[in-house]
């Protein structure tokens, strides 16, 4: 997932999943914007590439290493601060954030908005 700046448009999710792509050595195809919360400035979004080889860190570690520092485009528009992806566990327990000083997303009510409702969108996809 990938949360943008404000003074970044909210219409531009094909350049932050180009961002995205190039970031990780993918071309763009690989990439699909699963959901976008505008009002919260969050892009999910999945690999869709093929099978993924088991002798590589999956598509996911890449990302997460990436948005530990953002190079390039990418820097400009992602908020390295926010999680690259979500914790299931955090997800259960994301509700009680506002009492839980250990959860870092606790203090930021905007991100741990933005938290929740991509929380929310996993919990409703569940089987």
């Amino acid at each position: 997932m990938l949360r943008w700046p404000p003074a970044f448009s909210t219409g531009q999710s094909d350049i932050m999943l180009a961002a995205a792509a190039g970031t990780l050595g993918l071309n763009t195809n690989n990439l699909q914007v699963e959901k976008t919360f505008p009002e919260h400035r969050l892009m999910l979004f999945k690999y869709t590439g093929p099978a993924e080889n088991s002798t590589e860190a999956p598509v996911q570690v890449h990302w997460q290493a990436a948005m530990l520092a953002p190079k390039g485009e990418l820097a400009d528009i992602a908020d390295s601060s926010f999680p690259a992806a979500l914790n299931t566990t955090m997800c259960l327990k994301v509700r009680e954030a506002s009492s839980n000083s250990e959860l870092a997303l606790a203090n930021k009510a905007e991100a741990r908005a933005a938290y929740v409702a991509a929380c929310d969108y996993w919990k409703e996809r569940l089987p």
